[in-house]
């Protein structure tokens, strides 16, 4: 029973450390300069941008890419995405589809961003009108 429990443990600190560490990537000088380029672009974007535009979603891609693939391992519940950058990860697979599709053709690499695309389509799954946390949470209390 110890045993288990200290598995238990260990797997939940494994999942709270993940936790940080995703929220330590949304905060990097990075992630923070390629979030209003791609805020910006029109929904269902263009499949040429800028070359600032591409350096930007690139960054943001590969920030998502790897939350997606943390999502499907488990490190990472779907729900603490969600809360935390379900919206810029709609926003931005909404924006950057036709880029990221074209970029598979040129490339010939159809595995590029697949896990971005992937955890845009399980977030829109989960519901089409997510509510924002200000909303959501309003009567939490400490």
């Amino acid at each position: 029973m110890f045993a288990a429990l200290q598995v238990r443990q260990t797997n939940q600190q494994r999942k709270e450390q993940a936790a940080i560490e995703l929220v330590r990537s949304m905060q990097s000088n990075e992630w923070i300069s390629a979030v209003g380029p791609i805020s910006q672009l029109p929904l269902h974007g263009s499949a040429v941008l800028t070359e600032g535009q591409a350096d930007a979603a690139t960054a943001l891609a590969l920030r998502i890419e790897a939350m997606g693939y943390l999502v499907y391992r488990g490190a990472v519940s779907i729900d603490l995405v969600d809360d935390l950058v379900g919206g810029m990860t709609r926003t931005a697979w909404d924006r950057l589809a036709p880029w990221v599709q074209k970029y598979r053709a040129d490339s010939g690499n159809q595995k590029a961003f697949d896990w971005f695309q992937w955890l845009a389509e399980r977030l829109a799954e989960r519901t089409t009108s997510p509510t924002p946390a200000y909303q959501a949470y309003r009567d939490w209390r400490p």
